[in-house]
């Protein structure tokens, strides 16, 4: 993988030895936290309550929540359909009696994108994180590759959104960009050389 400074390169994946990432970062208030993660501040308290408990509790706090999901670690995952459904769980300190915390998910209320332009080559990272903020950027990371000894930067850049779905393309300036979905390297296993698990958890045999 190794696109020159002036042409187009094609993307698969973030995480690779000959890549360097120049990041800046803004802080954008304009959106809110879909993806809400609820657990007890007692430990097991919230594992009693019924799926119908929780299930009215919730709605009597916020309203009608789009998606409900219990994890595997007994905390509940909500999703919720307006801003209004966010702001109420976030300052609720009680389900059904039962004391309980509220905190954005980790990961699910941002998504990333790739854009490829020559215009922005030059420009500096912190420029565009700037003045891309109102589109809701938060996060950028420009690519960088070794040759011939030197780390020489692309006009690849990674944009990171405060917001779970990704527009269909990018404002910077008057150009129009379209973008190209994140798509990272698949979890694998270094003991057994199988995917979905890491080698902490794996109960299979070396390979």
């Amino acid at each position: 993988m190794g696109p020159s400074s002036g042409s187009t390169p094609r993307f698969r994946t973030l995480e690779s030895t000959n890549l360097n990432v120049n990041k800046s970062k803004v802080i954008s208030g304009k959106t809110w936290p879909r993806f809400l993660v609820i657990g007890s501040s007692v430990d097991g308290a919230l594992r009693k309550l019924s799926p119908f408990a929780i299930e009215k509790g919730l709605q009597g706090l916020a309203g009608e929540l789009k998606t409900i999901k219990k994890l595997r670690n007994g905390s509940v995952l909500v999703e919720c359909a307006t801003e209004s459904h966010s702001k109420n769980l976030l300052k609720s300190k009680f389900l059904c009696n039962v004391p309980f915390e509220v905190s954005p998910h980790s990961s699910l209320n941002s998504s990333k994108e790739v854009i490829h332009c020559r215009d922005l080559e030059g420009v500096r990272e912190d420029e565009i994180c700037t003045n891309l903020a109102s589109q809701d950027v938060v996060l950028l990371k420009r690519i960088s590759v070794h040759r011939n000894n030197d780390l020489v930067p692309t006009n690849t850049l990674v944009l990171t959104f405060n917001a779970p779905t990704l527009p269909k393309s990018t404002q910077a300036g008057y150009l129009n960009i379209p973008v190209v979905p994140v798509i990272p390297n698949p979890l694998r296993c270094f003991k057994c050389q199988k995917f979905s698990h890491g080698q902490n958890t794996c109960r299979n045999r070396l390979t």
